[in-house]
């Protein structure tokens, strides 16, 4: 049989799973069965849908009711709560084919291109201020030329990559 119950508190066990403690008819704990790979703490009183096992003894908490849905057919949104409840950071796979990671006010970047974008733009520069330099050493005056020679490598995110 499977019901709804109020979560109270999580542990981790000794196996490595995570015990859930709901209140249902009383306090009992479950289980917690997630998806491959996905690892998250559920809220204090949020409804968990706890289930018996044909173990006795060994219920099972499923899932839980999302109270903050927002992805429309297609998509994929991962996303965590403030101990106060409130959204935190968020991953959103949408549909359009664009992802959002904890905002979309403003972008990622290609680095390797925008490297290679910067690093023309300096070598460009360099020309032209060598040109300067030249033109006015051959009307007699003495112009020493800078160069300029940007890093942007601290801006690199190593920890993100894109196509």
């Amino acid at each position: 049989m499977m019901t709804t119950s109020k979560v109270k508190s999580c542990t981790i066990n000794q196996r490595g799973g995570r015990d859930i403690k709901v209140e249902q008819y009383g306090a009992k704990t479950a289980l917690e069965v997630a998806p491959f790979g996905e690892d998250s703490v559920p809220m204090e009183n949020m409804t968990a849908i706890y289930a018996n096992t044909g173990t006795n003894g060994e219920p099972v908490i499923l899932g839980y009711i999302n109270e903050s849905q927002m992805a429309q057919t297609g998509e994929k949104r991962l996303y965590s709560l403030k101990p106060d409840g409130s959204l935190g950071g968020w991953v959103w796979i949408k549909n359009d084919g664009t992802m959002e990671l904890s905002g979309n006010a403003d972008n990622l970047v290609r680095w390797e291109k925008l490297n290679a974008a910067v690093q023309q733009l300096a070598i460009d520069y360099n020309i032209e201020l060598q040109k300067i330099s030249l033109a006015i050493a051959a009307v007699g005056g003495t112009y020493t030329a800078m160069t300029v020679n940007p890093n942007i490598t601290p801006a690199k995110v190593l920890e993100l990559k894109c196509s």
